[in-house]
């Protein structure tokens, strides 16, 4: 997925019943341009998206 870290942030305030309610298990890589990402965001990513797996 190629994202900005704007929609991880909005995903993150707004969308997180969803992200809980799909199947995220084929998602493999996050690729982020524009702004660095703020540590709240990465975090919320990598607990919720990523599973809190690392993936090589």
């Amino acid at each position: 997925m190629f994202t900005a870290p704007t929609l991880l942030r909005m995903l993150a305030m707004y969308v997180r019943e969803a992200v809980k309610n799909h199947d995220l298990s084929s998602l493999r890589l996050i690729s982020i341009a524009g702004e660095p990402i703020d540590i709240k965001t990465w975090h919320w990513i990598y607990k919720n998206i990523g599973n809190k797996k690392n993936r090589d």
